[in-house]
């Protein structure tokens, strides 16, 4: 099948990931309150009828193309939209996996045809070797890139001399947060007021030891009179999560995929998370809810340093690494979250600055549309 769009939106959506999908009503706000026309969007996805329904409950003239099913697109602007996409992972040598320098589907693929690329909000790294000339010409010869964190911004500072812009996560969707009428939790959830209560949200991931650490997290929490729930928040990709909850006889519940508002909601409910997903730290900073960051890959430290909470321990989660954390959360709480706030706010300006770098290229998409 042949399609023509003006304005592609491609990225990992769909595919049972919470950040990307949150992410995707995000960008798609800020396109079309730039006065790009709904009808002439179109998505890239995997089916998802829950999600699907999200978004044509706001934006109900932009149209959804299931990813694995269709032909060739041939379209103006392939806006390609973030997540991490760009890097290189040193794996361990019992892992048969060849190193991956990595370039997505939605750029080289040969069935999405486009005139100019645009990459919003990517993020790259980490890269244990130099990232090879094909990757750096793709980003370079892009028409617009922007990314979410300052690793990213040095990445491509370092390509060639071209203008990067730095985004922020926070920005894209604050409509969403404000919608679920949640109390101010940063105003109101003060640690020696009330005991406090843990969200345990963690990733299917390489080398990682799940019952180890789920061990040491209930052990730590319940010495310390913390109460706490475990929560899966890709049902699909986590299956060893859910195997070693199961094994040990944890108690959890699992994201409704695609059900954005649930996920939002659920999060809102705690006081901390202890977590090694990067897009749950980035929810919960909204709700200047602190999390705790087991550094699995990089970007969970970049983004603990980001918003000035620093509490990042090693993936090979330890009783005193871990202890560590929750005591110096638990002994200046109510400090960590004024941090918290601030960075937030930071974020928040941070991308209004970015949001009008991107106003010339937003009124070119939309003049495009408009012939």
């Amino acid at each position: 099948m042949f399609r023509i769009s003006q304005i592609c939106i491609s990225g990992a959506f769909g595919e049972g990931n919470f950040g990307d999908d949150l992410l995707l009503l995000g960008y798609l706000n800020l396109l079309t309150k730039n006065n790009i026309p709904q009808r002439e969007i179109k998505i890239i996805s995997k089916t998802n009828d829950k999600l699907s329904l999200q978004i044509q409950s706001r934006f109900p003239d932009i149209k959804i193309i299931q990813k694995d099913k269709f032909g060739i697109i041939k379209t103006k602007y392939n806006v390609f939209a973030g997540g991490t996409q760009f890097y290189t992972f040193a794996l361990p040598p019992q892992k048969k996996f060849p190193l991956l320098d990595r370039i997505v589907f939605h750029l080289t693929h040969k069935r999405i045809l486009s005139k100019k690329s645009i990459m919003l909000n990517v993020g790259f790294g980490p890269f244990e070797i130099a990232p090879s000339d094909r990757l750096q010409k793709k980003i370079c010869d892009a028409y617009f890139v922007s990314v979410r964190d300052k690793v990213s911004l040095e990445h491509c500072n370092n390509f060639r001399g071209k203008n990067f812009y730095y985004g922020a996560d926070i920005g894209y969707t604050p409509e969403l947060y404000t919608k679920l009428n949640t109390k101010k939790i940063g105003e109101e959830r003060l640690s020696d007021t009330r005991k406090l209560k843990a969200l345990i949200i963690l990733r299917d991931w390489p080398g990682f030891d799940f019952n180890n650490v789920i061990s040491n997290i209930k052990q730590t929490l319940k010495k310390r009179n913390i109460s706490y729930a475990f929560y899966i928040m890709s049902p699909i990709k986590d299956s060893a999560f859910r195997s070693a909850l199961d094994s040990s006889n944890s108690e959890y519940s699992e994201w409704d995929e695609g059900n954005l508002d649930e996920a939002l909601l659920h999060i809102s409910k705690f006081d901390f998370l202890i977590t090694s997903r990067y897009h749950a730290v980035v929810t919960a900073a909204t709700f200047t809810i602190p999390s705790i960051c087991i550094d699995i890959e990089p970007k969970l430290a970049i983004v603990s340093e980001q918003l000035n909470t620093n509490l990042t321990i090693d993936m090979n989660v330890t009783t005193e690494s871990l202890e560590r954390a929750v005591d110096t959360l638990q002994n200046s709480y109510d400090d960590v979250k004024k941090r918290l706030n601030k960075s937030t706010e930071r974020e928040r300006k941070r991308f209004y600055e970015f949001s009008k770098s991107f106003k010339p290229v937003a009124e070119e998409l939309a003049s495009e549309t408009a012939r």
